[in-house]
């Protein structure tokens, strides 16, 4: 009986043990996602709005007529980093009233109407994801495509929602005097961390290139 009572106290003891060790390596590891999220937000949100800074300032020192309403679309940008992204989530909504802002800065960079395409089709503004998901991919094709110099570059995003799936797809030009988007270029790696820190095992991400387009594929479960 002794033996029994001992043998009883040791496995209730182990048992305590090991499921105090389960709950702090728990507690560690959210905190380290926790950690690891902050940064790679911390290296996101300065980036877009230095760049809306020089976008500005630009337009001030060419004394543009479309000053003014930069002002207020870099105004309702800053609300959107500042308050609404220091959230874990945002509406769908929010991010895409962000994307079409970014979108109408980069249009004002350049005298010749570029060729950007933003279709929404199907898309539900109600659905939560992580803020800035999708900007590092926008700004890469911007740059890589060189859209704001050549008249017949192009960039067409398409987001739209699915049964319960997000889709998100960016394709964009290729200059032939331009140098080709690195696979492994900081935006997208970023987003690939967060993604598998936020999202693990419901993502897909997928990016392809050939001689003249880039493309970026990304599937989210939302369900």
């Amino acid at each position: 009986m002794i033996i029994l009572a001992n043998f009883f106290s040791i496995t209730v003891l182990l048992t305590l043990e090991l499921k105090r060790k389960a709950e702090s390596e728990k507690i560690l590891k959210e905190e380290k996602l926790g950690t690891e999220i902050k940064l790679l937000k911390a290296q996101i949100n300065p980036h877009f709005i230095f760049n809306a800074l020089n976008n500005i300032y630009s337009l001030t020192y060419t004394k543009s007529d479309i000053e003014t309403e930069s002002v207020l679309k870099l105004s309702e940008m800053l609300r959107y980093v500042f308050y609404d992204c220091s959230k874990d989530h945002v509406k769908l909504g929010a991010e895409v009233e962000y994307i079409s802002n970014f979108i109408a800065f980069q249009q004002m960079k350049s005298e010749h109407e570029q060729n950007i395409q933003f279709n929404l089709s199907n898309s539900r503004s109600d659905i939560e994801i992580a803020p800035m998901l999708f900007i590092p991919f926008i700004e890469n094709s911007f740059k890589y495509s060189k859209i704001e110099e050549y008249v017949d570059a192009k960039v067409s995003i398409i987001l739209n929602t699915k049964r319960d799936s997000l889709y998100f797809k960016i394709i964009n030009s290729i200059p032939h005097q331009g140098k080709a988007l690195p696979v492994n270029c900081l935006g997208i790696k970023n987003v690939r961390q967060r993604l598998e820190i936020l999202y693990p095992d419901i993502f897909q991400l997928k990016t392809e290139e050939n001689e003249n387009i880039f493309s970026v594929n990304l599937i989210i479960k939302t369900s």
